[in-house]
């Protein structure tokens, strides 16, 4: 149990610095952003986002990788938090190898060890779907059997009308955006290739349901770390 033992030792530590490192890009953008305003220098920001940004975003989903991981190694194949930890793990493989490919190999940046492919707008494509559907059609297999398992030991949870309020806006937010895209871009309604990437915000106003639930379901636990771990999955997808 290396790995609880740790976060139970410094798992609060550990979370900071996560923070940290991802507030940390966000805040040189800003700024880079702000100088450009102020200066009309735009060079800055444009090595911001050839270098910084996509080193971010990979190095990011590598530490989610890794945490994932160790997660799933607490857990033997007997045990059902096993799968669920197994999916999370291949979640955020898919979102590694995703942004890897749409942030650095389908991308015009001196990190593109194969600049050729930069020009192919389907390697963009496969990475957009990797990070994007593939991702988080993994993350709801997980959070529908986090919910099993939570509700299989007698652990029960309602939606709060707060809950009910932040779920009608993200649908509103969806069911808008799924009305530009017929309206303005009917064409692209023909094209699978197209319509998958735009399969994102459908899912997360999915993901965004179930993780309040699991967040509900784990409610009595809130003040542990069950509860403080799926609490945090219901603010990411806010």
């Amino acid at each position: 149990m290396t790995a609880l033992n740790t976060l139970l030792v410094g798992g609060r530590s550990a979370a900071s610095w996560i923070l940290g490192l991802a507030l940390a890009p966000f805040l040189c953008g800003i700024g880079l952003w702000l100088w450009w305003r102020i200066t009309g220098q735009f060079e800055p920001l444009t090595r911001f986002f050839q270098f910084v940004n996509p080193l971010a975003l990979v190095g990011l989903a590598t530490c989610q990788v890794w945490l994932a991981a160790r997660a799933w190694r607490e857990f033997s194949a007997s045990q059902t938090m096993w799968a669920v930890w197994a999916g999370l793990t291949l979640a955020a493989g898919a979102q590694l190898a995703g942004t890897a490919i749409a942030q650095i190999l389908a991308a015009r940046t001196p990190l593109n060890p194969w600049p050729v492919l930069a020009a192919d707008p389907m390697v963009r494509g496969f990475g957009v779907t990797l990070a994007g559907p593939v991702h988080l059609s993994l993350l709801l297999v997980s959070f529908g059997l986090a919910i099993a398992v939570h509700r299989s030991l007698g652990w029960h949870g309602r939606l709060r009308w707060h809950d009910v309020v932040m779920i009608l806006a993200a649908t509103a937010f969806v069911v808008r955006q799924a009305w530009d895209l017929v309206a303005l871009y009917p064409e692209q309604m023909q094209t699978p290739r197209r319509i998958v990437p735009w399969l994102t915000d459908p899912l997360l106003l999915v993901l965004l349901i179930l993780a309040l639930v699991l967040w509900r379901t784990a409610g009595s636990l809130r003040g542990g770390l069950n509860g403080l771990c799926w609490g945090a999955t219901r603010s990411a997808y806010f």
